[in-house]
């Protein structure tokens, strides 16, 4: 867990500086750990939702500009129609079911 205290400098002078400031500050090490992590976990949601959102856009671009099946070439066939390969196209796997 992100605790402050293990925290390091190269300078023990300035590592003495900084942890003398968190004790001062109200609540000390405990509301700032708490800070900074409340910080990191809401930067991390972000960049999830950020993530989802281009992903689906990025999936959506490339279902939509995929050839029939009829045109592709394939080493497997298979009997499934364009839409039947779209809608799986979420799937962890790379591979058709076979």
């Amino acid at each position: 867990s992100l605790d402050l205290r293990d925290a390091t400098a190269t300078d023990p002078k300035d590592q003495a500086m900084i942890q003398s400031l968190v004790e001062q500050m109200p609540g000390g090490f405990h509301a700032t750990n708490g800070f900074v992590r409340k910080s990191i976990r809401d930067c991390l949601i972000v960049a999830h939702q950020n993530f989802e959102v281009d992903f689906g856009k990025l999936l959506r671009i490339l279902n939509d500009s995929l050839p029939e099946e009829d045109a592709l070439p394939t080493l497997l066939s298979s009997t499934k129609s364009a839409a039947s390969s779209r809608e799986k196209s979420t799937s962890l796997s790379c591979f058709p079911a076979l």
